[in-house]
């Protein structure tokens, strides 16, 4: 965790619709896609990888974490732009709404 939101025991669940900020890096540190200097991104937390569908659960509002996501909880053995297949992924995440 590398800061602390409102410790209200809210958690998006799987149907939530979360709003947040991220960066995800490869194990190497190249950065594949970020939303900071933007809009914050919104979306339902069932669509996104099983990784951050696992982590989110535990997040409250205002939350920062950095999460380690192995590739069977993020794209697998399939590359996706930027990211080589079988990678380990880190997302540096900040839970901004649930709805």
């Amino acid at each position: 965790m590398l800061s602390e939101g409102k410790a209200n025991g809210i958690h998006p669940t799987p149907r939530s619709i979360v709003t947040a900020h991220y960066t995800g890096r490869t194990i190497d540190g190249k950065t594949f896609d970020s939303s900071l200097g933007g809009t914050p991104v919104a979306f339902r937390l069932c669509d996104l990888i099983e990784g951050w569908i696992i982590a989110m659960q535990h997040m409250c509002i205002g939350d920062k974490w950095e999460i380690y996501i192995p590739a069977e909880l993020g794209y697998g053995k399939l590359s996706q732009p930027g990211i080589p297949g079988g990678s380990t992924l880190i997302f540096e995440i900040e839970l901004l709404g649930i709805a």
